[in-house]
């Protein structure tokens, strides 16, 4: 079982915004810097909402957000899409779900439409 309280799921979520930040700054280093200038950007952006939704309305509801969303873009990222704003969005959703312990299983069993999701509380808890 996995704990997560709110202030830990805000320090993880504000450590993964600085890394889409050095992203942003590094990508034109790459050989496809707006490319990876968008994913970093998008991320850095979801990062935000995540942040807002836990400080507001708590980590459970932050989670259930992410797995809808993730749900949502499923769809897009299985079917190769390289768009690097679904697929910043898609890397910061997988991210915090996998922080707050979802596995990789979970993630795959994500709803296409984001439509029935549940928290799995047999499998780890969250503390709001």
């Amino acid at each position: 079982m996995i704990q997560v309280s709110r202030d830990d799921a805000l320090k993880g979520l504000r450590r993964f915004k600085r890394l889409a930040k050095q992203d942003i700054l590094a990508s034109s280093l790459t050989p496809d810097p707006e490319f990876w200038r968008v994913q970093a950007e998008s991320r850095r952006k979801t990062y935000d909402e995540l942040i807002a939704l836990v400080e507001n309305e708590g980590v459970i509801i932050a989670y259930e957000y992410a797995m809808k969303e993730y749900g949502n873009l499923r769809q897009y990222l299985e079917e190769g899409s390289h768009d690097p704003e679904h697929r910043g969005q898609g890397l910061a959703y997988e991210l915090f779900l996998e922080a707050m312990g979802a596995s990789k299983e979970t993630l795959s069993g994500t709803p296409i439409d984001g439509t029935s999701l549940e928290l799995e509380e047999d499998r780890f808890q969250i503390q709001a």
